[in-house]
Formats: structure tokens, C-alpha cells, sequence
């Protein structure tokens, strides 16, 4: 019989993936319904009727911080080993720089969101010590809102570009697919039960080259030597405002085609920081095939210029 799983997250981009792979799976029967992440009572529930949760939560710290309760506290109740595949992120290395392996120390040291990142996936560990962890780094897709969607649009709007010492910190990029990928294997490696994976591809590129090979693929040329001056305008004086009016028209549901998002701290400071992922467990126990960056450019563009 094939192993059952559950699915427990928000339904975005990346639970979406992991969906589709799950449920195209040869060894693996998904479960039909995914489980909001912080309903400790209906997760209780239908752990019996599974083998298997993939834990895959985004958002606010709060909310990971209650996702990570609530299922610890329904693995703690239930009276069958469940195996559980926990997505993290390369936050939780905090303000590590040169290459970090999954051996490093955890670092709350970029805030709130970290210290929620590393409180969950302490929590969900102590009840589920045979947990697989994946730690991803920066996500990459046709569908991914931040690192993608929001990227071609400051791309054309020529507010990012060539980022100059602002942006020679290493990129760290995993595309969805892959991490889709790393889930199924997850699943159906034993070998994988209580090891944490970096989730990068091997040789990412800098920043300045991610987003120059990105203004490539989409036509957003010339690409723009941004200053120092620039990205302190924009982190100081638009972020702000430009941060309440996407709230405001995301809520609304009036977001246009030209609305301009803001660049957050949190995307500047990634600019920067010199931190390389090693990802070669990843590579040898999983058997990650990782994706070919230009290609998966081309493909994103093809999505974003339908005309091409």
C-alpha cells in the first residue's frame, strides 16, 4: 500500500507545486483535502488516516510560530508515528556569511520572522524527531510573488538592476519545481528521516547577475546601474508608503498592472549578505537534478511576454 499524505499549509505557489508533484507520484497516495496550518483539531483528525505530513506554511512569523504549535501539538496526541517533511528557509542562519552547511549554528539574528522560523522547527522536531527539515533559500518560479513576479516588475519600472557592491551577495536560488521534488524524495528516501537539507542550487549566481539575466530574458533593457542613493530612497521614503497602498488595493482587490510594488529591507539586505548555501546533501541523498537557471528564465518569460 502506498505510503498516505497529508498536506498542511496555505494554498499558494509552492503548496501548489508540491501538490501537483505529490499527486503525479507513482509510490505516494495524496490525501484529497489540504489542511489549513494552525487548526490543530482538524489536523488531530486525520493524522489516523495518514502516514505522512508535508508542512508547507508561509506568511507572517505569527503565523508560523502557530502553525508549528499546532501540529506539534496534534503529532504529540496522535498514537501512530507519523512522517513528517517540515519547509524551512536559509533564514534561519541569520546573519551567517561564506558557505553555511546544514550543520551550522541557528542565528535569530534577522528578527522575528527567524526566531519564528527556527521556534517552529524546533518544536515540530521534539515531536516528530525522525523529521526531515528543508531549508530553503531564495524561490524562483513563474508563479513565486516575491523573488519573481516582484523582480520583473521592478525590472521594468528600471527601479533594480546592476546593484553594484549592493548587490554581490549570493543569490541562493531554488526553484519551485525542484523543491516540489525534494518533497517526493523526502517522502520516499528513508535515508532522509531526521536530516535537514539545504534547498540551492549549486553555483548560484550573484544578485547583480540574477537580475541582469532576468532584465535579459524579459526585455526590461537597458539594464540600470542602480546607486547606493537609489536603494536608500527606496528602502527610507517609498517602501513605506508604496507597502500600505499594497495592502490597501490587495484587500480591495484593485491592483492594476502598473501598480508599483515597494523593495522591502528584507530584499536589500539579501542583496548583500555573502552567504552560500551548500547544498550537496541535498544533491547525493535526495538526488536533486537542480534546474537550469536560463532556461527557467526563458520560460518565465515566455509566461510574462505571451508575444515572444
Amino acid at each position: 500500500m502506498k505510503p498516505r499524505v497529508l498536506l498542511v499549509g496555505d494554498v499558494d505557489y509552492m503548496s501548489k507545486a508540491i501538490r501537483r508533484r505529490l499527486a503525479e507520484s507513482e509510490e505516494l497516495q495524496l490525501l484529497d483535502e489540504m489542511l489549513p496550518p494552525d487548526d490543530a483539531a482538524r489536523i488531530a483528525e486525520s493524522l489516523p488516516r495518514c502516514d505522512a505530513v508535508v508542512n508547507v506554511v508561509n506568511g507572517a512569523a505569527k503565523a508560523i510560530r502557530r502553525n508549528g504549535v499546532a501540529l506539534a501539538t496534534a503529532l504529540n496526541a496522535c498514537a501512530q508515528p507519523i512522517r513528517l517533511i517540515h519547509l524551512s528557509s536559509m533564514t534561519v542562519y541569520g546573519l551567517a556569511e561564506g558557505v553555511v552547511s546544514e550543520d551550522a549554528q541557528l542565528d535569530d539574528g534577522l528578527g522575528a520572522y527567524a526566531a519564528a522560523r527556527i521556534a517552529a522547527e524546533q518544536v515540530l522536531c521534539q515531536a516528530a524527531p525522525q523529521a526531515t527539515v528543508l531549508r530553503l533559500g531564495v524561490e524562483y518560479g513563474p508563479d513565486c510573488p516575491a523573488w519573481t513576479l516582484r523582480i520583473a516588475h521592478l525590472l521594468r519600472q528600471r527601479r533594480l538592476g546592476d546593484l553594484g557592491a549592493a548587490g554581490d551577495g549570493c543569490c541562493n536560488l531554488v526553484h519551485v519545481e525542484d523543491v516540489a521534488f525534494a518533497v517526493e524524495r523526502a517522502l520516499i528516501t528513508s535515508v532522509a528521516a531526521g536530516q535537514a537539507f539545504n534547498l540551492a542550487m549549486p553555483n548560484s549566481p550573484s544578485w547583480n547577475e540574477y537580475l541582469t539575466r532576468f532584465a535579459l530574458a524579459i526585455r526590461a533593457v537597458p539594464v540600470r546601474r542602480i546607486s547606493p542613493t537609489r536603494l536608500v530612497i527606496e528602502k527610507k521614503l517609498l517602501a513605506p508608503p508604496l507597502k500600505i497602498l499594497e495592502i490597501l488595493s490587495q484587500r480591495l482587490g484593485v491592483a492594476s498592472p502598473g501598480f508599483a510594488p515597494p523593495i522591502p529591507s528584507s530584499m536589500t539586505r539579501a542583496f548583500a549578505q555573502d552567504i552560500r548555501l551548500d547544498s550537496h546533501r541535498a544533491s547525493e541523498v535526495l538526488g536533486i537534478a537542480w534546474r537550469n537557471l536560463d532556461i527557467e528564465l526563458r520560460r518565465i518569460a515566455l509566461q510574462l511576454l505571451p508575444d515572444t
